[in-house]
């Protein structure tokens, strides 16, 4: 009896053994610990603390005829909120993800390391469910916490300095903002399966980030691949983000789709991989 309420039987076949153990394990990891309070409070800081001062800090008036002596004061809500949101797009367009991939270039590489794959796999455990496990937990945290709560935040502050996008735009826009972040995850997660050191897991998501300004403005149409449009703009276009969250028509959903394909095939390759590592 004693064993009985100890241990508890699971009844899983194919893909979805031990699906549930593993996941309960890295949700633990996330929401029973301090981690997710950590990582709220940082993004809190940089992102909002940023969004904060842009909405009140007095900006030069620029109809006075001296620009040296123009008297500084706050713009119109309208305007304030408008050059932010712009300047919030690039800001979480390029922070998030480096936090994100900071956040996932050990879930895989340190799990090979320490022997822990090794043992997990030596129990009736699918290889499917060991990466889908890592996956799913670690994506909802990221998203929750360095986007989600954000920008519902930035919205609220928004909302007090006078001037709010519609709300169903701002919802487009931060979908888009999940889905480019996904992208470097997934990622992440990939390499991960495909080297046995950190370096390349993490230089390689923030080379693809980085390299985005000049291949936008050299490559265009191979950019429109990429999830680049997304956040920086080309041209004459502010970024898909942007267009979304002021309520604009999208120029193009090209890079939406690839997007999705992108993560697909991260995803598909990475269980592929990890499905062909001898433990």
């Amino acid at each position: 009896m004693s064993a009985n309420a100890t241990f508890q039987s699971v009844n899983e076949r194919g893909w979805r053994m031990g699906f549930a153990n593993l996941m309960r394990k890295e949700n633990r990891d996330w929401w029973r610990t301090r981690r997710w309070l950590i990582t709220v409070v940082v993004w809190l800081l940089l992102i909002n603390g940023i969004v904060f001062g842009m909405l009140w800090t007095p900006m030069p008036d620029p109809s006075a005829p001296d620009p040296a002596t123009a008297e500084r004061a706050l713009q119109p809500a309208a305007l304030a909120v408008t050059t932010t949101v712009v300047n919030l797009v690039i800001l979480m367009g390029l922070f998030t993800p480096i936090g994100g991939v900071i956040a996932m270039q050990g879930v895989i590489i340190d799990e090979k390391k320490s022997g822990t794959a090794a043992w997990i796999m030596s129990k009736p455990v699918s290889r499917i469910a060991f990466i889908v496990s890592k996956l799913i937990p670690n994506v909802v945290a990221l998203l929750a916490l360095s986007i989600v709560v954000q920008a519902i935040v930035s919205y609220i502050l928004f909302a007090i300095r006078g001037s709010t996008p519609s709300l169903g735009a701002y919802a487009l826009g931060v979908a888009l903002l999940c889905l480019h972040l996904l992208f470097y995850l997934a990622l992440t997660l990939m390499l991960g399966t495909l080297f046995n050191d950190r370096g390349p897991v993490i230089a390689i998501p923030i080379g693809v980030l980085f390299a985005a300004q000049f291949l936008m403005n050299n490559f265009t149409a191979l950019a429109n691949f990429t999830p680049w449009p997304l956040i920086f703009p080309s041209g004459q276009d502010q970024g898909l983000v942007t267009q979304a969250i002021m309520g604009m028509p999208l120029t193009t959903v090209i890079p939406i789709v690839a997007t999705i394909v992108w993560i697909v095939v991260f995803v598909g390759v990475a269980i592929w991989r990890f499905g062909r590592d001898e433990f």
